[in-house]
């Protein structure tokens, strides 16, 4: 895919309503801007479903350089594009990798020869570094921003708890989720149903914690989530 760039250049707004989010915001931004000035350097940015909000409200309304926009897969793309409609912007994606993991995007992401490239990109405080790292190594400058974390639940009423135990698939879209999940089983070795995950690197983390009966699809997506779900159900005769 040809890489085709953005351009977000709208003022400060004075009577923004300063919440704790739009605080951080302007924060990141601030910090963002005193290094993001230089004409010479090309810049990405990297996003992901759950950093959306925070990036666009950042980069449209502070940052004032160009962006060639890359989407972490098709289901990102397709939020992006209705948020596009929506706010009546005209930005458009310059690059999505063939397939929606963190290794395959450091490997695919383009980059001109020894031009210098900086990489914008917001994650969770608890994702890995294989993107950062791997973008580093292969001469990126990469500018991480922890812009959310999530927490797991503590307690849990212990009839829905037995419900949930009892179901034959539980299907997870982080691995995170499938983390908070395991916790709130007390004997992991003696739960025996089906995991979906929504793409390899979920699944893998599920194997990691002892997991066995795991499903996922070959391209990570909520199409390949639904097909892997069903797959696992059919094994527990309920399809």
């Amino acid at each position: 895919m040809g890489m085709r760039h953005g351009q977000y250049c709208m003022p400060y707004k004075a009577n923004q309503r300063q919440t704790l989010w739009g605080r951080l915001v302007a924060r990141k931004a601030s910090w963002l801007t005193r290094r993001m000035g230089q004409s010479d350097i090309e810049y990405y940015g990297v996003v992901k479903i759950a950093c959306l909000d925070f990036f666009m409200k950042m980069v449209t309304s502070y940052v004032t350089v160009s962006f060639s926009i890359v989407v972490a897969g098709a289901g990102t793309a397709s939020i992006f594009h209705d948020v596009m409609r929506s706010s009546k912007l005209s930005l458009d994606i310059a690059f999505a990798p063939s397939k929606a993991t963190g290794k395959v995007l450091v490997s695919e992401l383009p980059k001109d020869g020894d031009k210098r490239c900086t990489v914008l990109y917001p994650a969770s405080a608890k994702a890995s570094n294989e993107i950062e790292e791997g973008l580093s190594s292969r001469g990126f400058e990469v500018m991480r921003l922890n812009t959310y974390t999530t927490v797991p639940v503590d307690r849990v009423d212990q009839m829905l708890l037995q419900k949930a135990l009892s179901a034959p698939v539980v299907a997870v879209a982080s691995p995170s989720a499938i983390r908070a999940w395991v916790n709130l089983i007390s004997e992991v070795d003696q739960w025996r149903n089906s995991v979906a995950s929504i793409g390899e690197t979920t699944a893998s983390a599920t194997k990691r914690l002892g997991l066995k009966n795991v499903y996922y699809p070959t391209q990570p997506g909520l199409e390949g989530w639904i097909d892997s779900i069903l797959e696992a159900l059919r094994l527990h005769d309920y399809v």
